[in-house]
């Protein structure tokens, strides 16, 4: 257990929650850093992170087949569209719709969506999360490229 309350174990799939495109595909789980053949795994404040990444980056019905038709989020649909103010308004809407499937997280307190500074074609969301169990503010912050730029 951690200081933000225990968030679960998982396998690390994620080892850099602040970008999405920084997934290596086709290498999904990692291997611990001591050098043996085991799994990495992932606990804590890490955990709640990597798994609100992984819905953000899923494409709802993807998990259809396995019993999870609502998991996911729609972040997909701004793929191609104008890195404008506005599309960064749809963004924190599709983001805040998405924390709302999470039962871990009872809200957010900020949500601020800016162009990434150092890529025109990504935006960069910064929220700051209460957590359901204990209430303590958890900070999350990722980029997602959007492949338009204004």
């Amino acid at each position: 257990m951690d200081e933000h309350g225990d968030f679960g174990v998982d396998l690390l799939v994620l080892p850099d929650t602040s970008r999405a495109n920084n997934r290596i595909f086709g290498f999904d789980f990692q291997l611990k850093s001591d050098g043996s053949t085991d799994l990495a795994t992932v606990e804590g404040v890490g955990n709640l992170k990597q798994a609100l990444l992984l819905r953000l980056m899923t494409r709802p019905g993807d998990l259809e087949a396995l019993g999870h038709p609502d998991y996911g989020s729609y972040l997909f649909e701004l793929i191609g569209k104008p890195n404008t103010p506005t599309m960064h308004n749809q963004a924190k809407a599709l983001f805040l719709r998405t924390l709302a499937q999470e039962p871990r997280i009872r809200g957010a307190t900020t949500v601020d969506v800016q162009q990434d500074p150092a890529d025109c074609n990504a935006i960069v969301i910064k929220a700051e999360l209460e957590v359901a169990n204990p209430t303590k503010t958890v900070r999350l912050q990722f980029v997602f490229g959007t492949g338009a730029s204004q």
